[in-house]
């Protein structure tokens, strides 16, 4: 927002020139740079009525409101009448002073529509060509009432339902994908099926069977896949060998045998290992065990071996240890023989000669002598040997610091810690007879001359900070003046007793420049101006909330002018109408109100008119909705008109085929095929396509009290083990099929169940 405000008076004069009527002139500046003119009498008063007001520019009608001389904006005045050139309005800081002060508006058609002056409108495209996008896939564009109409896609599907099927619009074809998730049929023990329409072997779909899972190609092992829990289990068949070997499939896919120690292994650790070795080994392959040897290698030790424990035990006997030192006790440990000296065997008791200790070659030796140090410096101190204990002997010679007001003694116990000196000190000795140098008193520690003595402080001295503190030795008194000075022009300066501080008081009134418009100044000394103190004040706000207005501050008269313009309000949209500035009613903040709405009537009574605040243009759709209703209706000339479009007719069921007819509406045919192939279970019986529920199965294949077993495709056997007594090496029922074993309990102790022929396995190899 712009913001004008008239000079001054004093600024006044300088700046007065003669018009061409011979009147003055006075100036509007404009962000402090810029100035409009505008006219008022000789003695630059206010004016009584609009005949007093002139303008600097055609466009702009001066007029006198409230005894001074505005500008209202004409752009009626500046309106050339053609609609391709926008709206020219009346702009007397940025318009065209050749012309009237008028400034060109912007174009009404922004990129990439175009102008057509002769009705007044915009348009995007006059023919097809104009709006091909170059996409492909989008099939062609065409331009519709001058706007350009999407094309139909191009529809790409091969008839496979295992391709993803895509346009490309860098090659102008269409890309067909084989995606073999859409083959899987869920049966993990078949393998994974594929996509590739072209294999001759591809069924109706595009998908490819593949070969059974779990097949190892090793005559040593029985191969088995698990549907459920999507597993492979190789069984090791491998028996023979001696008793202490296990057999395993090799490398070649035939049974190798390796020797089993732990199977030779008797549990007696004393008696030592066994290990298998047929050739060897006993009949079990097994060899004779050679006895443990618990020998650690120290003499010093008693060796034996615990069979309970099941290791070797190893005993100490210090007995076996001797270094002939008398001062050291001898140790057997795990390691052999050690030796530590017990310094207690050597004290000869004696306290002045120190402690004796035990040296392990040396034998017994003297320490050192014992130390009496007390830490006081005036004492004496040696080692009495009589008394076995240190003595301490004062003495005064120690204690003497030179210093005549002061008397010293040795006293270990009150005197002072280190030196043990204690000392009375005598203040009338030091006495200099002066008024202003107060009372001087004994201190030698605090004395910088050989006395000892301390001159005291000024007896003058008040403690208050902001006062001078001077003594006068003749008349014996003190004087202390204020010493408050902070050199702030715009302050008062004082001292406070109370408080022992300057106390500065702020006077605004040494601060004001008397101006209006630039607001009140104030006294502050921290952000003021140096040495005067003073701050400059926050200008006049003259903002009236809308931003469609000019806002001026007028210093003669000190108040506030607010100018409207309406080309501010505009929003540049056409659909919105013509927008105008009334800041008391208009919106908060902008002060605009709304203009009233274009008419997009197209004169056809099936569309549907409105206006399209994103292209900024009147749109009419087509409002076809009679028909049945799978049907998509166009509005023409002569009416609507209809076309099918299948895909709303879809049931959600893959198992039928959904189509659109004019007459009757959706209609479905089902395909019992597909379900088939969906579906392969021989125990969920045969599938078949329901127009209401999609694919649905007849039910488990088998009669009542017998089972399904999807594996081989066949009806159970029996119910309880006792259906099975009749038949051979195979008493037990397992999922209603007769078995040689259930699981790995019917096995004994040394075996295991293959669940899917039903017997026993004596060996077994990896799981996959």
């Amino acid at each position: 927002m712009l913001t004008y405000q008239v000079l001054r008076s004093r600024e006044r004069n300088a700046g007065m020139k003669l018009g061409a009527r011979g009147m003055s002139r006075k100036l509007w500046c404009v962000a402090a740079a810029l100035c409009l003119a505008s006219w008022a009498g000789p003695a630059m008063a206010q004016c009584v009525d609009n005949s007093d007001c002139t303008s600097p520019v055609d466009c702009a009608q001066p007029q006198c409101v409230a005894g001074t001389c505005v500008l209202n904006l004409l752009h009626g005045v500046c309106d050339n009448s053609l609609y391709c050139d926008g709206a020219e309005t009346c702009d007397p800081v940025n318009g065209d002073p050749e012309n009237q002060g008028c400034l060109d508006g912007p174009p009404p058609c922004p990129p990439p529509s175009a102008c057509d002056e002769a009705g007044d409108f915009c348009y995007t495209c006059l023919s097809n060509s104009d709006c091909d996008d170059g996409a492909y896939c989008n099939g062609a564009e065409t331009c519709v009432n001058y706007g350009c109409v999407a094309g139909t896609p191009f529809d790409c599907d091969d008839g496979f339902t295992c391709t993803i099927d895509s346009c490309n619009d860098t090659t102008g074809t269409c890309d067909n994908t084989p995606d073999n998730a859409g083959c899987d049929d869920t049966i993990w023990c078949n393998g994974d099926e594929v996509c590739d329409p072209a294999n001759g072997a591809a069924d109706m779909y595009g998908c490819v069977a593949a070969g059974p899972r779990c097949v190892d190609g090793l005559n040593c092992t029985y191969d088995h896949c698990v549907e459920y829990s999507q597993q492979c289990y190789f069984y090791v068949d491998c028996f023979g060998g001696v008793a202490c070997t296990i057999g395993a499939c090799g490398a070649d896919g035939e049974c190798e045998y390796t020797n089993n120690d732990a199977y030779c292994d008797d549990g007696d650790f004393c008696n030592g290992a066994q290990v298998c070795d047929p050739p060897n080994g006993g009949a079990d392959g097994c060899t004779v065990a050679v006895p443990e040897d618990c020998d650690d290698g120290q003499y010093c030790t008693v060796d034996s071996c615990d069979s309970v424990a099941g290791a070797c035990v190893n005993t100490p006997n210090n007995a076996n240890c001797d270094d002939f030192n008398p001062c050291t006790d001898n140790i057997c440990t795990a390691s052999g023989c050690i030796f530590v000296p017990n310094h207690g065997l050597c004290d000869n008791n004696v306290f002045c000669d120190g402690v004796e200790v035990c040296d392990p070659v040396l034998g017994c030796i003297d320490g050192p002598d014992p130390s009496c140090d007390d830490g006081v410096g005036c004492t004496g101190d040696i080692c009495n040997v009589f008394y076995d204990a240190c003595e301490y002997t004062p003495s005064d010679i120690w204690c003497n610091d030179s210093a005549t007001c002061s008397t010293e003694v040795c006293d270990p116990v009150f005197g002072e810690i280190g030196s043990g000196c204690l000392r009375t000190f005598d203040d009338s000795a030091c006495d200099d007879g002066l008024w202003c140098t107060g009372v001087d008193t004994c201190d030698p520690a605090n004395s910088a001359i050989a006395s000892g003595c301390v001159i005291s402080l000024i007896p003058c001295i008040d403690g208050v900070d902001c006062t001078d503190d001077d003594c006068d030795e003749a008349t014996q008194t003190c004087d202390n003046p204020n010493n408050c000075d902070d050199l702030i022009d715009c302050t008062t300066d004082l001292c406070h007793y109370a408080s022992n501080a300057c106390i500065y008081s702020l006077n605004h009134t040494m601060c004001d420049d008397g101006e209006f418009c630039n607001g009140a100044e104030t006294c502050d000394p921290v952000n003021g101006a140096p040495m005067s103190g003073c701050l400059a004040g926050t200008p006049v706000d003259c903002d009236d909330g809308a931003t469609c207005s000019t806002d001026i501050c007028n210093e003669i008269n000190d108040t506030c002018l607010n100018i409207v313009d309406h080309l501010m309000c505009d929003d540049g949209y056409f659909c919105t109408g013509a927008e105008l500035c009334d800041p008391p009613n208009g919106a908060v903040g902008t002060g605009c109100t709304d203009g009233a709405d274009p008419t997009c009537d197209d004169g056809l009574s099936c569309t549907m008119d409105s206006c399209d605040p994103v292209s900024d243009s009147c749109v009419n759709t087509d409002d076809c909705t009679g028909g049945v209703a799978c049907a998509i209706g166009t509005c023409e000339a002569s009416g609507c008109t209809y076309t099918s479009d299948h895909t709303l007719c879809d049931d959600g069921l893959d198992c039928t085929l959904d189509l659109c007819n004019l007459s009757s509406g959706c209609g479905s045919f089902v395909s019992d095929e597909y379900c088939m192939n969906l579906n392969t279970d021989f125990c969920d019986g045969t599938e078949s396509c329901d127009p209401v529920f999609g694919c649905v199965s007849s039910g488990n294949p088998c009669a009542a009290g017998t089972n399904c077993d999807e594996v081989t495709d066949t009806c159970a056997q029996c119910s309880v083990d006792s259906d099975c007594s009749g038949v051979v090496a195979r008493p037990f029922c397992c999922g209603n099929q007769c078995k040689g074993c259930c699981d790995d309990s019917d096995c004994g102790l040394f075996a295991i169940c293959d669940p899917i022929r039903g017997f026993c396995l004596f060996n077994t190899g990896g799981i996959e």
